[in-house]
């Protein structure tokens, strides 16, 4: 009975856990979409506020009403405003890089002194909203593995694209001069003492090649040393051109970029 119960135990147990788990994990996604929703929905208001605030300036400039009336104008314009950019900062990150960048951002616009914002930084708050909020999204998405994913996926912070070719050709030279390192070792490893035959003493081989053949140290030839070195630089040339291939294989199926 008990060797029947014992698994069905641990089976429980570790459902239990499983479902602890993902019960967590759906509460924490939940939890995060809201926080996602309320900062662009902040965001879209601070974007508002910021233009009523500008026009109340604008009109205070100009003059055009009771000046009493225009001053309570702004006051009530600039609350409103300094309202919605708290309740954005509260919700950033003070250690993620993004989301001080787009604190940053939002103090270069606290400075009202026109009757219309500056559009070219309107435009940079609007551009990086977007990627801290795709990125948020990610991480509610994929969780602890939004990294790895966006590295799959060839993104980073930013939305830039990696450079793969680069990359990849790094890790060839990384790969290749390893490679360079651990042969002449592994051709060492196999070197051994064995009994000549017909004689009574030892003698030194080595192998020169993937072959199980060994060769008697002393009987090495130019030759030998060449097949050596041969496979030592010839397989990294080869791994490359054969990459190069496969990358400008793939590259045909990829639309240029001026094309519609």
């Amino acid at each position: 009975m008990m060797q029947f119960l014992l698994p069905l135990i641990a089976v429980l147990g570790v459902g239990s856990i499983v479902a602890a788990f993902i019960g967590r994990r759906a509460l924490i996604s939940n939890h995060r979409q809201a926080w996602i929703d309320a900062l662009r929905v902040d965001l879209a208001l601070y974007l508002r506020e910021l233009n009523s605030m500008h026009y109340a300036v604008g009109d205070l400039l100009k003059g055009d009403g009771i000046a009493s009336e225009l001053e309570e104008r702004k006051r009530t314009a600039r609350l409103a405003f300094l309202l919605v950019y708290w309740r954005i900062v509260l919700r950033l990150n003070r250690t993620e890089k993004l989301h001080i960048l787009l604190k940053q951002k939002l103090d270069d616009l606290m400075q009202v002194q026109s009757a219309v914002p500056d559009t070219s930084s309107v435009d940079d708050v609007i551009d990086l909203a977007r990627i801290v909020l795709k990125r948020e999204w990610d991480v509610t998405k994929y969780g602890a593995f939004t990294d790895l994913m966006l590295f799959i996926k060839g993104r980073r912070d930013g939305g830039r694209e990696m450079n793969w070719r680069r990359g990849l050709f790094r890790l060839w030279a990384v790969g290749g001069g390893l490679w360079a390192v651990i042969w002449p070792l592994c051709i060492w490893a196999t070197c051994k003492f064995v009994p000549w035959p017909g004689a009574n003493y030892y003698v030194e081989v080595c192998r020169t090649n993937f072959s199980e053949w060994a060769t008697p140290l002393r009987e090495f030839t130019i030759w030998s040393y060449l097949s050596i070195a041969g496979i030592d630089v010839g397989l990294p040339l080869l791994t490359l051109v054969f990459g190069a291939a496969i990358w400008w294989a793939v590259s045909g199926f990829r639309q240029p970029k001026n094309s519609k």
